[in-house]
């Protein structure tokens, strides 16, 4: 932390020596430079600085005089003297009335750097008091331990806390290397720290814009509570601005936070038990559902979730509940994929329990579940068609003697024969006619090889009437005449 200096000396050429000096190696920096009491009186009046740096001879108000009213109106202020040999008498004086320290001139550089350590020193001692004594009285504000009484107002220093109404500002920092960058900043904007990652501060209505101005891009958190009315508000203020910061987990982009009253508990509840009303309601439906529809209901309870700004134990416990009844249901779906869904599982549950914000939850949920029920659909589907196809190709090779025309076929299985056709195609790779064909052929090279059947009664029992026609087909498909094939083959 850099703290300011400001001079005072009546010599022009001191004044200028004092103001080139490299304040800025010892942690100081000169702000403001003044040519008697007086006028540094005045100044003060409107600014602030921690080390006064003044000679103790001027003209109108010495050095002394000076301390003296600094003592009085700003107590928090150190004053180093600069004083020569005969005036050493005046300086000792001064030390009593509670100058910080003294130095002779001409000062040599050392003596210099040694009393601009110990006054560094002492102003971060303060410092670190001081906040120590904030981050105390917070801790007993934010337990509601204080009570209305004028000692606990005088041993914690609540003055310089808001009377009236006001919000608390809780500043979370999403990692502990982030302390060493913005401890000083947050310090600063007066707020105080309650532990490695957490900041707090009571901040008026006018105050609150440039707060969120100062940190909004600063990678701090930022939960703002509402406001509240007095300071028996504060541990209330407090839980507020903690139900604010869930608002990371719902919009992991933004880093400031207001509470709103639907983040109240009783309203959470409310939430909660609609959404899980919707999902139970819809569970008994998802075997009639298709896979899209499925992801569809999914992805609209977390933009629900969303929207309406559940906690995050909550969305942790829908979470968990939506899986359990999808594992209900999905499991009766024929051809259940069991190890795939128990390794998708698992998968969602570790993502729900370590996530940080709701975009990785939804991330996982299509990625894993709903890749899942994919696939889960895709392989039901496969195996209803498989079965269909085996339902029809059963039916051929029973039917196969009598007459099975595309039209016959379509009726049975109740299909537009144009779109049977097609469908047989593309599950079977060939055409109905082809593969009626090919089997009708199959059957007759079985009958010429192992009976003594005529040729027009073999023709018959596969399903033709016309010998003769049954004789081309035949040559066509083998390459050989009926007659041909059983003199080879028998």
């Amino acid at each position: 932390m850099i703290y300011h200096v400001l001079i005072v000396d009546d010599e022009p050429i001191v004044r200028q020596g004092l103001i080139q000096f490299e304040w800025e190696s010892y942690g100081f920096e000169a702000v403001h430079a003044c040519n008697n009491g007086r006028e540094a009186l005045q100044w003060l009046n409107a600014n602030q600085v921690e080390l006064v740096v003044t000679d103790i001879k001027m003209p109108g108000m010495d050095g002394v005089e000076l301390s003296g009213k600094i003592r009085e109106l700003y107590p928090d202020t150190m004053v180093l003297l600069l004083t020569g040999y005969n005036e050493f008498t005046y300086a000792q004086q001064a030390i009593k009335n509670g100058v910080f320290d003294y130095l002779l001139k001409p000062a040599s550089d050392d003596d210099f750097e040694q009393v601009l350590s110990k006054a560094y020193k002492h102003l971060r001692d303060r410092e670190e008091k001081k906040r120590m004594q904030e981050t105390m009285t917070y801790h007993f504000l934010l337990r509601n331990q204080v009570k209305d009484s004028q000692f606990s107002m005088e041993t914690l220093n609540l003055a310089r806390y808001p009377e009236h109404a006001f919000r608390l500002v809780l500043a979370y920092l999403p990692s502990e290397r982030m302390e060493a960058e913005i401890a000083d900043r947050l310090a600063q904007h007066k707020f105080v720290q309650l532990n490695k990652r957490e900041w707090v501060m009571l901040a008026t209505e006018d105050e609150m814009e440039h707060i969120s101005q100062a940190f909004g891009n600063s990678g701090v958190e930022l939960g703002i509570s509402s406001s509240q009315p007095n300071r028996n508000d504060i541990p209330a203020a407090y839980k507020e601005a903690g139900l604010a910061l869930t608002g990371k987990f719902l919009c992991a982009d933004q880093h400031v936070f207001h509470y709103s009253d639907s983040a109240s508990e009783e309203k959470q509840l409310l939430f909660v038990t609609d959404i899980l009303k919707k999902i139970m309601n819809w569970n008994t439906r998802i075997q009639g559902s298709t896979d899209k529809q499925i992801k569809h209901f999914l992805s609209g309870i977390v933009e629900e979730i969303r929207v309406k700004g559940l906690a995050v134990p909550y969305i942790k416990q829908l979470m968990v509940s939506m899986v359990s009844v999808l594992e209900k249901e999905l499991s009766m779906v024929p051809f259940f994929l069991a190890e795939e869904w128990d390794r998708a599982k698992e998968s969602f549950l570790n993502t729900v329990g370590t996530a940080q914000n709701l975009d990785v939850i939804e991330q996982n949920l299509c990625n894993g579940i709903c890749e899942f029920i994919e696939k889960l659909y895709h392989q039901n589907v496969q195996a209803k068609e498989s079965a269909k196809l085996q339902e029809v190709l059963d039916y051929i090779h029973e039917h196969y003697p009598e007459v099975v025309s595309l039209d016959v076929i379509s009726e049975v299985f109740r299909m537009h024969p144009a779109n049977f056709s097609k469908w047989f195609k593309e599950n079977k790779g060939n055409t109905f006619v082809d593969y009626l064909t090919k089997y009708r052929m199959d059957q007759a090279k079985q009958l010429l090889e192992q009976t003594d059947l005529k040729l027009t009664q073999i023709a018959e029992a596969v399903g033709f009437q016309d010998a003769r026609y049954f004789g081309q087909v035949f040559k066509k498909q083998v390459d050989l005449t009926p007659g041909e094939y059983r003199i080879l083959f028998k």
